[in-house]
């Protein structure tokens, strides 16, 4: 058995939504599922070795029984040049998403707000939740913003979204505070990377294997939940050349490979461990 933990159910639920207290049944059935899940696994996957760490810890798990498995991008990400008089023109940042408290969009707008230079934000996604798409265009226009947001509030396809990220300069993550947060890699970070974008997210350890691969300059972190920085990190950005990095799909694709590879060599020895043991019973 195969068990995917890239989504926990308790980490979601009530670590990054917040949806019922802690010490609430909800929160007790949450980490019961995952608990069983994890138990019955032949194998359980994760996506950052962050993560995987953290499970093998909090059960007792020996190291090859979790395995992480970069994410990566989708074949519609593919990188695209940004054309060079792209310079004297406004930075284009790119937010999308849910609006989930992982994704710290309040952040996002604080600091587009704290910024001194001319910066321009497009956020896509639909979300009617709190902290969705309602409540971040009041706080956009408590602090003066909005006029320098660009909201498109609802879904969007592959294709459009491809586009919309090949007409960005920089591409954000996340900036909430969740443990959650501290170890996961987004979509959008993968995504954004793959197609040759400057990426802004929060630190966390999770990245420092693919960072070291990237071009310097590429992906830019800083502190969760800060839009201070965050903003000074844009304004460094767009004081920047705009730049492509087109190299970054193949050492992304390189990545997933590796992690691909290692989950195949482990089904292998379980299969192969299965059969010894079907042998030796017989």
């Amino acid at each position: 058995m195969v068990v995917d933990s890239f989504v926990g159910r308790h980490e979601t639920v009530i670590g990054d939504w917040g949806s019922a207290s802690p010490h609430s049944l909800r929160s007790v059935l949450a980490r019961l599922v995952d608990r069983v899940a994890i138990h019955l696994a032949d194998l359980a996957l994760i996506d950052t070795e962050v993560r995987a760490q953290r499970l093998r810890t909090a059960h007792g798990l020996p190291r090859s029984r979790v395995l992480s498995i970069a994410v990566g991008a989708p074949s519609w990400a593919m990188s695209t040049a940004i054309p060079a008089t792209r310079d004297y023109e406004p930075l284009r940042v790119l937010y999308y998403g849910w609006y989930i408290p992982l994704h710290g969009v309040p952040t996002v707008v604080k600091a587009l707000a704290a910024t001194t230079r001319d910066i321009r934000l497009t956020l896509v996604g639909e979300a009617d939740h709190a902290g969705g798409v309602r409540d971040t265009r009041a706080l956009a226009r408590a602090l003066a913003v909005d006029g320098r947001c660009h909201f498109l509030d609802a879904a969007v396809s592959s294709k459009t979204l491809a586009s919309l990220v090949a007409e960005a300069d920089v591409v954000l993550g996340v900036f909430g505070g969740s443990v959650k947060a501290a170890g996961v890699i987004p979509n959008k970070v993968w995504q954004g990377l793959a197609m040759g974008r400057a990426v802004v997210t929060r630190q966390s350890p999770a990245l420092a294997a693919l960072s070291r691969r990237l071009p310097p300059g590429q992906l830019v972190t800083v502190p969760p939940e800060d839009p201070k920085t965050l903003a000074r990190a844009l304004d460094v950005l767009a004081d920047a050349p705009r730049q492509a990095f087109p190299g970054s799909r193949t050492i992304i694709d390189e990545l997933v490979e590796r992690d691909c590879s290692a989950f195949i060599a482990a089904i292998n020895a379980l299969v192969q461990g299965g059969r010894n043991s079907d042998r030796a019973q017989g």
